[in-house]
């Protein structure tokens, strides 16, 4: 089954089944790395965030698949990245196979 995931998407906390997968990829897109205790290199690397998009979309594109893998149920199938959100985060869009 493919999902669309973005990292602006809002989090239902009472998902189940496929929804929750999708919520839970969207949580590990919206995590900053160092955010989370034990885990610090779990999250999209913040250093991009001051950067023009176009010179580390490679970059950001590559971190973020290597933190969707921490949800060991899904496969990325797509991946782009859309710009910045209006409070300054980046916009990463994702079709996930579940």
């Amino acid at each position: 089954m493919l999902i669309k995931v973005d990292s602006a998407s809002s989090i239902n906390w009472q998902a189940k089944g496929y929804e929750k997968i999708a919520d839970n990829v969207a949580n590990i897109l919206k995590t900053k790395m160092s955010e989370v205790p034990y885990m610090r290199d779990m999250g999209i690397d913040s250093d991009y965030m001051d950067m023009p998009i176009t010179e580390v979309k490679g970059q950001i594109i590559s971190n973020a698949i290597e933190v969707i893998s921490y949800e060991p149920r899904v496969t990325v199938k797509e991946i782009e990245i859309e710009g910045v959100t209006a409070i300054g985060d980046i916009l990463i869009k994702v079709v996930i196979e579940v």
